[in-house]
């Protein structure tokens, strides 16, 4: 019943992860100017992750081959433009989400969002486009239920709560 966010721009077997950076041969498809820096606008608009997503900025992002290994259920919520370099990046998925449907059939039990480009989630990237709106539409689902509890893994270190940062104040007794 848990929901997963994986994120990476590098090359990995599992979730059919391709590292960039994924280049915009085409000068509409630059933001800012810069062809590292790709606006997708083709984004599957009735997915939930996508209310009021028109357009994800990424960063020398990566690329994602759709895995059909039966367990998952996958759906592709945003799709580079075509004509990217590497060819093979070329409209092919940045973001998409699998269902695991319940063992007693219909219901959703599970959900992981894989996205081929982290900074989508991190530093000013939040600011560009409407990546800000995405990375809230995440976190909802992250969040759904009863959830209660929340795990970061950067480079596969376990990172520390917020709490424990020294610039937090110290709880009042």
């Amino acid at each position: 019943g848990g929901t997963v966010l994986l994120a990476s721009d590098s090359t990995s077997r599992w979730g059919g992860f391709h590292g960039g950076p994924v280049v915009a041969q085409d000068p509409g498809d630059h933001y800012q100017g810069f062809q590292d820096c790709v606006q997708v606008r083709r984004l599957q608009s009735r997915h939930p992750l996508m209310e009021g997503v028109q357009t994800v900025i990424a960063n020398r992002c990566g690329w994602l081959t759709p895995q059909s290994d039966g367990a998952l259920r996958w759906e592709v919520v945003a799709r580079l433009p075509d004509g990217c370099t590497p060819a093979a990046s070329s409209g092919q998925p940045l973001i998409m989400v699998g269902q695991i449907s319940s063992p007693r059939g219909g219901d959703v039990s599970g959900s992981i969002i894989l996205a081929a480009d982290q900074s989508l989630f991190i530093n000013n990237m939040l600011w560009h486009g409407d990546n800000a709106i995405l990375a809230v539409r995440i976190s909802d689902l992250l969040c759904r239920g009863s959830r209660t509890r929340l795990l970061f893994v950067s480079d596969g270190e376990i990172l520390p709560s917020y709490r424990d940062s020294p610039v937090m104040p110290s709880p009042q007794a």
